[in-house]
């Protein structure tokens, strides 16, 4: 060997001595920062045999799981197939795959935020697959109790408005026979101003459950075809809306000649622009004006709200949109009220693929309320007349379609209709009655669903009107087992309840009701369902 060859062999032994040693030093390194890691590294081959692992699940030794598959180590059958499955998709696919996975260990199961990423030799096929593993056992345990937490808070706020509700029913339909009587000027403001608290009360509990139905995902829309100028009329008819005081402004509509067909949910448009209306008549003194605009771009219609009231203050332009917010501060009316009608005005010009914003120039200076709708006229749309729906949204918001149920019999002389109502609230039971029998109709109460069971059965009124939740035999019961008895003739049974969710809706239907109101409900739809005899 030449000088030569061996001065080149030392100096690649020093070579091979540094990248060892920058090798050992990278490495030590690693295995520093990994010994402080949760994180956990490991790789299988293509039979799922682990070839290397480092901070192995369960503290077991890399050296003990060397050769070992899944199955050799998992407590639970489920979880390894589960696992499996995607382990032999990426090995399929080359596809890199993201998931949290659950593996029970000594009987206590856990979460794994998991990504595994298929390894490939010189020639490109895939050899098996690298996996990292970060346990988030405690983040899925949290997540779950906030949504626990979360059903029950909508438990509660659904139980709370059923109970709001039930004082708020008698109330209202000794009001309407008081409407009726003959009275004096005095007891006929009386009664105005409490049938204007009962219709605020009412409003405020639509919007509670309204904004928990919405951050929810639960609240539908029922599109359908109307003439929005008509909605508008009828939101602005005095006669329809109900101030929060005796005075209130002006409000002018400026519509288009012909009809603006639109395909949308006829209630919750009527919510969305009254929130806006009713907004702009409390903030605008009574000399001053309000004014509603239609317009129509190509496909897209304009909704704009013109008040001459105390303007918004420019930071507040977003805020006045948040929930519970108050941005008119100093009014003897701005506190009026749960801060939740432009929040959901807001969500629902949303949900319809709008948007809704507000313009004003400062404070005095009044405002602007944009109600934009793209792309909502209804195709092919021809003129017809608005359906006969309440677009007050705060109103019959649970209103349904007849249920495929056995259907009323022709309808008798108006006079002569028997009705019964069944329901445990003695008030809410009394007062009902009251108020149908006002009517000239024969009323008979049932305190529970077996007492109503037995008057169906012996009496044999047309309609009945129920409670849902009732001791002794629930609404629901009442309603399965009056749909069971031979009957010359089936009633129409509505469900007369506090509960209003789409699956409390589902459920009288379900049971044999025709339709479901929310308390308190409006006399005039009950007496008009009395009179019909159908939905």
């Amino acid at each position: 060997m030449s000088d030569a060859q061996g001065s080149e062999i030392d100096r690649l032994r020093r070579e091979c001595d540094e990248l060892k040693e920058a090798l050992r030093v990278a490495t030590a390194r690693l295995d520093t920062l990994l010994e402080g890691s949760p994180v956990t590294l490991w790789s299988q081959d293509r039979d799922l045999r682990v070839t290397w692992a480092h901070n192995p699940m369960s503290r077991e030794q890399v050296e003990d799981l060397m050769g070992l598959t899944d199955a050799d180590y998992f407590e639970n059958d489920e979880e390894l197939e589960s696992l499996g499955k995607i382990k032999r998709q990426v090995l399929a696919t080359g596809q890199t795959a993201r998931v949290v996975a659950t593996r029970t260990i000594k009987g206590r199961r856990r979460h794994f935020d998991l990504m595994l990423k298929a390894t490939r030799d010189a020639t490109g096929s895939i050899t098996g697959f690298s996996g990292v593993s970060y346990e988030v056992t405690d983040q899925v345990l949290a997540r779950e109790q906030l949504e626990d937490l979360d059903r029950r808070k909508d438990q509660f706020t659904a139980l709370m408005a059923h109970e709001l509700r039930a004082p708020l029913v008698p109330m209202r339909n000794l009001l309407a026979v008081l409407q009726q009587q003959g009275q004096t000027a005095d007891v006929h403001g009386l009664a105005k101003q409490l049938d204007r608290q009962v219709g605020f009360m009412s409003r405020m509990i639509e919007d509670m459950l309204d904004f928990s139905r919405i951050n929810n995902d639960k609240l539908i829309l029922r599109r359908g075809r109307f003439d929005l100028g008509l909605l508008i009329e009828r939101l602005v008819d005095p006669q329809r809306y109900r101030p929060l005081s005796k005075q209130h402004p002006v409000v002018r509509c400026e519509l288009p000649q012909q009809p603006v067909m639109v395909m949308a949910d006829l209630v919750r448009m009527g919510q969305l622009i009254g929130n806006v209306l009713e907004n702009a008549r409390k903030f605008t003194p009574v000399t001053g004006d309000v004014v509603v605009r239609l317009t129509v771009q190509a496909t897209d219609v304009w909704v704009t709200i013109q008040d001459e009231g105390q303007g918004i203050a420019p930071e507040q332009l977003e805020a006045i949109f948040e929930p519970f917010a108050q941005a008119m501060q100093g009014s003897s009316v701005g506190d009026e009220g749960l801060g939740l009608g432009l929040y959901l005005s807001r969500r629902l010009a949303r949900m319809h693929g709008g948007s809704l914003v507000a313009y004003s120039a400062g404070p005095g200076q009044g405002s602007t309320f944009t109600l934009h709708l793209p792309d909502c006229l209804a195709p092919d749309a021809q003129p017809n007349e608005l359906p006969n729906a309440q677009p007050e949204a705060t109103q019959q918001t649970a209103e349904s379609q007849p249920a495929a149920q056995p259907s009323p019999a022709t309808p008798p002389h108006v006079g002569t209709r028997k009705v019964l109502v069944v329901d445990d609230h003695e008030d809410s039971a009394q007062s009902m009655a009251m108020l149908i029998d006002s009517w000239g109709y024969p009323v008979q109460v049932a305190s529970n669903g077996r007492e109503g069971l037995a008057q169906v059965c012996d009496w044999q009124p047309e309609v009945v009107f129920m409670d849902v939740r009732m001791p002794v035999m629930d609404g629901l019961e009442m309603a399965r087992r009056i749909r069971a008895e031979p009957l010359p003739v089936q009633p129409l049974l509505v469900a007369l309840t506090g509960f209003g969710q789409k699956e409390d809706i589902e459920r009288s239907l379900q049971a044999g009701a025709n339709a479901h109101l929310v308390k308190p409900a409006d006399p005039i739809r009950l007496k008009a369902l009395i009179e019909a005899g159908q939905v």
